[in-house]
């Protein structure tokens, strides 16, 4: 892991938690070594939604990344629409799209997203 965030809350404990980390799993053309690091559990609560958290959480990570000049990646399941809205405000820009290789409720595998941030975007 290279860096966690939390962002607190009065009434809530802990309103919601980013990690990034190294980039795992197969993303073509995509290794450590190339300045790349991975947004993970990216986490809201679900009374806290609506608050601006994980943008404010996200905002955190991006300029980690350009003081540490690392471009972000992500993914995120493609039903996931309102995080598939606030990455592309927020100037990331898809990729790709493959299959998890993990399976949803239904047993079929879920189709995910993946985007990245550019450090010289930031």
């Amino acid at each position: 892991m290279y860096r966690a965030w939390v962002c607190p809350s009065d009434d809530l404990g802990v309103a919601g938690h980013l990690l990034v980390t190294r980039v795992r799993g197969a993303w073509p053309g995509v290794t450590d070594s190339h300045g790349r690091a991975e947004v993970g559990c990216l986490f809201v609560s679900p009374s806290a939604r609506g608050r601006g958290v994980a943008s404010r959480l996200l905002q955190q990570a991006v300029l980690w990344a350009g003081r540490c000049r690392r471009d972000l990646v992500l993914e995120v399941a493609d039903h996931l629409k309102t995080g598939i809205a606030l990455y592309e405000r927020m100037g990331w820009r898809q990729t790709e799209t493959v299959l998890s290789d993990w399976a949803g409720p239904d047993g079929r595998r879920i189709p995910l997203r993946r985007y990245e941030l550019c450090y010289d975007q930031t």
